[in-house]
């Protein structure tokens, strides 16, 4: 794989090449700019480490037999053998709770879709979401959170901006009222990166369960990198685990935010 749009790859028989899936980490065939990202049987990797709105070129060599014990390369090309792809250049999307509609919007600021689930399910990892109005995961058309049976909220599981109009404007909650909460609000899957800034998250929920274990209102598996700015959490509710608003596992910078009016109980750990 190359950042070009034009060329090919000319390996060199009886030469191994180590593999990574995160662009430029793999070994180069001499200084060429061509890089290993897979060696296997699979029919397809996700490959990480690009520069957005970038070309790139990728080939694929078949091994053509080994040479004293050694592989040898079918370097024929073929239709899309190479193919050239651009990376994604992000997209910011927009929902209205009051004002949009997700059939008739088309996710921009003048004719906004209405539910996080719409945008969510449109978007591609670095894209933003720039939401205005009170987002209820009871709500029958916001369909696409985990629901109660996990506590896990709505799961982030791609990399993902979400950004309100301010604390006041700007509402993310599982249920309309505390008691009545059922989930927490987001769990960030593992690996992902992901900022929630400008916006009121409250009425998170989590009693027990082994997976995305504590967080009542956000949690961060492993290997996250959370951003929360200008975030107000509160009324989140904790039953024997761990962060009774946040808990992240990963790397987390919080500015700006008040945390407050949070509630754990039985041996239950951390605000």
């Amino acid at each position: 794989m190359k950042q070009a749009s034009t060329g090919t790859a000319s390996p060199v028989d009886t030469t191994s090449y180590s593999v990574s899936s995160v662009f430029g980490s793999g070994d180069q065939i001499g200084a060429s700019g061509w890089y290993a990202v897979y060696d296997g049987y699979g029919t397809s990797v996700s490959v990480t480490g690009l520069t957005q709105n970038t070309d790139y070129i990728v080939q694929i060599f078949e091994h053509n037999g080994v040479n004293s014990g050694t592989v040898d390369y079918l370097s024929s090309t073929a239709t899309n053998n190479p193919n050239t792809q651009a990376s994604h250049t992000p997209v910011t999307y927009y929902i209205n709770y009051s004002t949009g509609d997700d059939l008739t919007g088309d996710g921009s600021a003048e004719n906004p879709w209405k539910t996080f689930t719409k945008a969510y399910q449109s978007s591609t990892g670095g894209d933003t979401i720039d939401a205005t109005g009170t987002f209820t995961w009871t709500n029958a058309d916001e369909t696409g959170d985990a629901g109660s049976s996990t506590y896990a909220g709505f799961i982030i599981s791609k990399d993902l901006t979400i950004q309100g109009q301010g604390a006041g404007e700007t509402i993310f909650q599982s249920n309309t009222t505390s008691d009545n909460a059922s989930q927490r609000i987001f769990t960030v899957a593992n690996g992902v990166i992901a900022t929630i800034k400008n916006a009121t998250v409250r009425y998170g929920y989590f009693n027990g369960g082994s997976t995305y274990y504590g967080g009542a209102c956000i949690y961060a598996g492993t290997d996250t990198n959370l951003t929360i700015d200008k975030l107000d959490i509160h009324n989140c509710r904790l039953f024997a685990s761990y962060g009774g608003a946040i808990r992240a596992l990963g790397t987390a910078s919080i500015s700006n935010s008040s945390i407050h009016d949070n509630l754990f109980s039985h041996t239950s750990y951390g605000s």
